[in-house]
C-alpha cells in the first residue's frame, strides 16, 4: 500500500531565472517527503566530488528495484522513490538515512533506479512510484505530453555539472563546428535542452545537426568508439567520462541553463477525491446518516432521499489501468473493467487487482469492454473489419495519435501500444483485431470472426475471470442484430432476474417536501381603509 497522509508539505519551488518555469506552490500528501528534505540539508555535495577513480561501473542500467533496505519483519507502508545516479535522492540511499529513520514510523522505502529523467517521470505519471527527482527539462516534456506533475521542491542551480564533451583531438572547436555532426545525448532529458540553447546561442538550427539518442551508457560507448561526433551529458556520468576517456569540454551550461534538480510527486489529488467521494456514497446510499470530513468533503447528517433498487446500494462498476486506480477499484468497487487487451496482459491485470482488494479483504468481479465483428465465415468477418479502415489516411492515423500520446490515460497509452499507429500487425492476438485504435480512442480493439471462433475466445476470457462482455459494434444496430442472431446461440446466456416493482414517486417536488409542510405563524391582520 503506498504511503499517503493528511500531514501536508507546502514547499515553494522558485523560479529560475530565465522565467523557463512558474513559482509552484502544492500540497503533497506524502509525509516521508518533510523528513527526507530534513535529512538532506547537510548533505549539499554534488556525487561527482565523490566518484571513485575507476568509474567503469558508473554505467546506467535498465530501471531496478531495491527492497534490502524495506522492513520485512513488520507490515509496514511503503513509499516507492524513483531515483538517478546524481543527485541528493542517491547520497540518502547510500548512506541509508532515509530508510532508518522511516522505518521506526513503520514506512518501508522501495528504491527504484533509472537510467535518466524521462523514464523516470513515464513511471510516475503511470503510478508505478510516489516521488523522484530529474533536473529542469524532463518536466517540461512530460508536461508537453500531458502529464500531471506535482513539483515539491528544487535544489540550487548547478549548470557546470552538464556539458557537451567531444574528443581532444577532434576538430570541433565551437558549438558553432557542431553543424551536420552526430552529437549522442537520452532524449527529453536536461541535456537536450542544454543542447538546444547551446546551438541557439551558436546560431546553429536544430535541423543542422544529426541527434542519436542514447542512454548515457550506450553513449559512451558511442562517444570511445568514434560513431558519434559529440556527446550531451550530466553528471555523475559528466565527469566520469571526462575522467576516464579522452574526452575535452565543448561547453557546459553555464550562461546558457540553470540546470536545477527538481522534486515531484504524481497529480493524484482525482483520485483522492474519488476514494472519498466513494467512501461517503457509500455510507449514506446504505441508508445511513453520514457524517464524514475529508480532505475534499464535509458532510454532517447527510441522508437518502430515493433508496436504491440494489441493496445495500448499486454495484459499482470502475475502471483504470493505472497503480492508483487500481487500489481504489479494490477498496471500493464491485465490478473492475478492462479495455479489451490480448489475454495475457488482461491475466496479469486481474491478477494484480485481486491481490490489492484481497488486502483490503474484498473480493471483485471482472469485465471486459470489446468491439464485436461477426460473420457467418472468417474471411467475411475479416474483409468487414478492414472495410472499416479502408479509407482511414496514414495522415489521420497519425493525427489521431499524436492526439492520444498527450492523454495522461495508462489505459489509452496501453491501448495504442498495441498497435503502435502501423496499420499493417493489427491483429495483436488470435482474432482481436486492433484497427478500430488507430483513429478511435478508448477501448480500441475487437473480436473478430465467425460465430464459433468469437465464442471460443470469449470463453478464454471467461475462463481467466472475465463475468461481464460489454459489447459495441459499427454500425451498432446492424451489429446489434448479427450479435443476436449469430453469436448469442454459442454463448451460455442465463436470463437476468427480473427487478421488483418500484414504488412511484410524485412527479411534483421532492419526497420530503411532500410530507413535511413548513409551518407559518399566524399574525394578526391590519386593515387600513384609504379614502
Amino acid at each position: 500500500m503506498v504511503f499517503c497522509s493528511k500531514s501536508v508539505l507546502k514547499t515553494i519551488s522558485s523560479s529560475p531565472s530565465n522565467g523557463s518555469y512558474k513559482t509552484w506552490q502544492r500540497a503533497v500528501y506524502l509525509r516521508p517527503v518533510t523528513l527526507l528534505f530534513a535529512l538532506s540539508l547537510g548533505l549539499s555535495a554534488t556525487l561527482s566530488g565523490c566518484l571513485p577513480n575507476d568509474s567503469a561501473n558508473l554505467t546506467d542500467t535498465a530501471s531496478s528495484v531495491d527492497t534490502t533496505n524495506s522492513n520485512s519483519n513488520v507490515e509496514s507502508q511503503v513509499i516507492r522513490i524513483g531515483y538517478q545516479k546524481f543527485g541528493t535522492l542517491s547520497i540518502l540511499k547510500a548512506r541509508e538515512n532515509l530508510d532508518q529513520r522511516l522505518a521506526d514510523q513503520g514506512i518501508s522505502v522501495q528504491w527504484i533506479l533509472f537510467p535518466a529523467g524521462p523514464q523516470l517521470l513515464e513511471a510516475l505519471n503511470a503510478g508505478s512510484i510516489d516521488f523522484g527527482h530529474t533536473g529542469e527539462a524532463p518536466p517540461l516534456f512530460a508536461q508537453a505530453a500531458g502529464a500531471p506533475l506535482e513539483y515539491v521542491a528544487n535544489q540550487t542551480p548547478n549548470p557546470k555539472a552538464e556539458g557537451i564533451l567531444v574528443n581532444q583531438d577532434s576538430d570541433i572547436q565551437t558549438v558553432a563546428d557542431l553543424k551536420g555532426k552526430k552529437i549522442a545525448l537520452n532524449k527529453g532529458s536536461n541535456v537536450h535542452f542544454l543542447l538546444v540553447k547551446a546551438l541557439e546561442a551558436a546560431g546553429v538550427k536544430y535541423e543542422e545537426i544529426e541527434t542519436v539518442f542514447l542512454p548515457p551508457a550506450d553513449a559512451r560507448a558511442a562517444f570511445e568508439q568514434g560513431s558519434v561526433d559529440a556527446w550531451a551529458i550530466w553528471d555523475p556520468f559528466y565527469t566520469a567520462a571526462k575522467r576516464a576517456t579522452n574526452a575535452r569540454i565543448l561547453e557546459d551550461g553555464a550562461g546558457l541553463v540553470a540546470n536545477r534538480e527538481f522534486y515531484l510527486a504524481a497529480q493524484s489529488e482525482h483520485y483522492r477525491l474519488t476514494d472519498e467521494f466513494l467512501t461517503a456514497w457509500r455510507e449514506i446510499i446504505s441508508g445511513d446518516e453520514a457524517n464524514f470530513e475529508g480532505d475534499y468533503l464535509n458532510i454532517r447528517g447527510g441522508k437518502l432521499m430515493f433508496s436504491p433498487v440494489q441493496k445495500p446500494y448499486p454495484p459499482l462498476w470502475f475502471g483504470g489501468s493505472s497503480a492508483i486506480a487500481q487500489r481504489i477499484a479494490a477498496k471500493h468497487v464491485d465490478v473492475y473493467l478492462t479495455w479489451g487487451e490480448p489475454p495475457q496482459q488482461v491475466a496479469q491485470k486481474i491478477a494484480q487487482v485481486r491481490r490489492l482488494a484481497e488486502v483490503e479483504g474484498r473480493k471483485l468481479r471482472f469485465g471486459i469492454r470489446l468491439h464485436v465483428i461477426v460473420r457467418e465465415t472468417e474471411s467475411e468477418a475479416w474483409d468487414a473489419a478492414n472495410r472499416l479502415i479502408k479509407y482511414v489516411d496514414e495522415d489521420a492515423i497519425a493525427t489521431a495519435q499524436k492526439a492520444y500520446s498527450r492523454m495522461d490515460s495508462e489505459g489509452q497509452k496501453r491501448m495504442s501500444q498495441l498497435h503502435q499507429g502501423n496499420r499493417e500487425a493489427l491483429e495483436i492476438s488470435p482474432n482481436l483485431w486492433a484497427g478500430i485504435g488507430l483513429v478511435r480512442g478508448g477501448a480500441g480493439t475487437a473480436l473478430v470472426g465467425d460465430p464459433d471462433t468469437v465464442a471460443a475466445r470469449m470463453s478464454e476470457y471467461a475462463d481467466l475471470g472475465i463475468e461481464t462482455f460489454i459489447l459495441s459494434g459499427y454500425p451498432h444496430l446492424e451489429e446489434a442484430y448479427r450479435v443476436a442472431e449469430l453469436l448469442f446461440p454459442r454463448l451460455p446466456l442465463e436470463n437476468l432476474p427480473a427487478l421488483q416493482q418500484q414504488v412511484m414517486f410524485s412527479p411534483f417536488g421532492e419526497i420530503v417536501a411532500n410530507n413535511n409542510f413548513p409551518q407559518q405563524e399566524i399574525k394578526n391582520q391590519v386593515v387600513t381603509t384609504v379614502d
